[in-house]
């Protein structure tokens, strides 16, 4: 099948998807991997068109996607700094060239380098997350500092969270018993506990549970 450049920007601006993936990867010194690509998705019944597109190019992969779709799929870079450099020369004519804009940009940053940062990297998820990607719930997570920083997941990182506030809230409700027993034993007048304190609803409320461990706010006096 022989195409032309007129045809392909046609056929890419109305199937085509420029997609930039960022993984976890402990083999990079970061803990990230950005992933840029273009796909190009059809109903095997049009795999032919596919194909043409290889071959147009030169370059790239005809591979299923599910089921019975298939995928035109171009990811190294060297390729892809040729698929950019033709949509360059060949533009875009639907909001698809924003997008693609936003690709160039990231493809930009990798060649200098920026990806292996953490500025870099916060930087392309950034733009990633304006794409229309389909993942930027976990993009925009990426994008957190801290989360980069570190190489933790989001999920990970509000497990451990958790577990470090209750374990932090157990420690405090230990020493407020322990208090309440010591000032039952020592008391020298009838005193009744006042309500149990809400124990830590949220982390915010540790230093008020810090400040509540004197026995005189914990016991309220009856009148006599």
């Amino acid at each position: 099948m022989q195409l032309n450049p007129d045809w392909v920007v046609g056929f890419v601006d109305g199937e085509g998807c420029f997609f930039v993936g960022i993984q976890r990867n402990p083999t990079v010194k970061i803990g990230f991997q950005v992933i840029p690509e273009l796909r190009v998705v059809q109903h095997y019944r049009d795999v032919d068109v596919l194909h043409g597109l290889k071959t147009f190019f030169g370059f790239g992969r005809v591979c299923r996607n599910h089921e019975e779709r298939w995928e035109y799929r171009v990811r190294r870079l060297e390729h892809l700094r040729e698929i950019v450099s033709f949509f360059q020369s060949h533009k875009l004519k639907t909001k698809k060239r924003i997008d693609f804009q936003r690709f160039a940009d990231v493809m930009r940053l990798m060649e200098e380098g920026r990806h292996l940062t953490k500025d870099g990297l916060n930087e392309i998820a950034r733009i990633a997350t304006l794409m229309n990607t389909g993942n930027r719930p976990r993009l925009a997570a990426l994008m957190d500092e801290d989360r980069v920083q570190s190489g933790v997941k989001a999920s990970e990182e509000n497990w451990t969270y958790r577990c470090l506030i209750a374990r932090r809230r157990a420690n405090d409700n230990l020493a407020i018993c322990g208090n309440i027993l010591r000032a039952q034993s020592t008391r020298q007048r009838r005193s009744v506990p006042v309500t149990m304190i809400e124990i830590g609803q949220s982390a915010g409320n540790l230093e008020s549970i810090n400040d509540s461990r004197d026995p005189q706010r914990l016991y309220a006096r009856h009148p006599k």
